[in-house]
């Protein structure tokens, strides 16, 4: 269940795309898969722009793929609905390349237009 890191939520990852969220199931993809899954399903492709950047939240900063990301960590608070309302989650964010590796304990997945 989400924010109980010794029970991560089975690789289900939730991603963000300005106003679009969605669920799917990206454990062992890098990002750069998850990007080309994500553009041949979404309707309008120009939501995602070709140079988005990726930004991670997940419940196991401890991990040493994650230690390895060189860019700098933030504390993160998310909201995942679920049957019985909403849940809460607390973990860390910071953005990732697109060979990163996505693992079961990451939940949030945000892809961001790049900063000018």
């Amino acid at each position: 269940m989400p924010g109980d890191r010794n029970k991560p939520i089975d690789g289900k990852i939730i991603i963000a795309i300005g106003e679009l969220n969605a669920e799917a199931k990206f454990a062992g993809l890098t990002i750069a898969k998850a990007k080309e899954i994500i553009l041949q399903h979404l309707p309008d492709p120009s939501v995602l722009p070709a140079d988005a950047v990726a930004r991670i939240t997940t419940m196991d900063d401890q991990d040493e793929a994650w230690k390895k990301v060189e860019a700098e960590q933030q504390d993160s608070l998310l909201m995942l609905g679920a049957e019985w309302g909403m849940q809460m989650f607390q973990g860390v964010s910071k953005e990732v390349p697109d060979d990163y590796v996505i693992r079961t304990a990451d939940v949030h997945l945000e892809f961001k237009p790049k900063a000018s």
